[in-house]
């Protein structure tokens, strides 16, 4: 919402209300405008340096892990409370974005044991502590910073380029639709 708030105020408007968000939308919809074609590929130059660094110097490594090979939303791999780590070391993520519960590619076997030792221990990370580790890690690694997002870009395009279809994306990434994992892609 806050991305939201601030291009709407670009735009000169200052109401920030759910339905006042889709009236809006709507209505330049209404009027012509193309809502999507500024799109920003948000993939990083480096996701593993990026990981190396939160890896090395944050509490957070395992979460950017998360969001890097299993393609996580920021919310999921900070909130291990929602994970079961199923028998072929893929998570099941539940209550993810709008309620959906989806199974994610399976993990390597390292990853797959630190998830299971942080459910266990019921680990949840603050999301704007995380944010802000994670924006230092991005410009110690001298790249652009591209929101928590960016790491989400950065496992579907890695996926799609290992053959995976944008159906298989849209189901282990919680999307539920191929036109969604396409919006990820370069």
């Amino acid at each position: 919402m806050a991305k939201v708030s601030d291009n709407l105020n670009q735009l000169g408007i200052s109401s920030t209300s759910r339905s006042k968000i889709t009236s809006y939308r709507s209505e330049l919809r209404a009027n012509g405008n193309d809502l999507q074609k500024n799109h920003i590929n948000r993939a990083n130059e480096d996701p593993r340096a990026i990981v190396r660094v939160m890896e090395e110097n944050t509490p957070y490594g395992l979460s950017t892990i998360l969001m890097l090979e299993a393609g996580l939303r920021a919310d999921d791999a900070l909130n291990f409370s929602k994970l079961t780590l199923n028998a072929d070391n893929s998570l099941y993520v539940e209550q993810s974005k709008n309620g959906l519960n989806y199974t994610t590619v399976p993990l390597n076997e390292e990853t797959a044991q630190r998830v299971a030792e942080a459910i266990s221990n019921q680990i949840s990370v603050n999301y704007g502590e995380y944010r802000v580790a994670l924006k230092e890690a991005v410009k110690s690694t001298g790249q652009e910073w591209k929101g928590t997002h960016s790491l989400r870009y950065d496992a579907i395009q890695q996926q799609y380029s290992n053959g995976m279809s944008l159906a298989e994306i849209a189901l282990y990434s919680g999307h539920s639709r191929e036109e969604i994992s396409l919006h990820y892609m370069k």
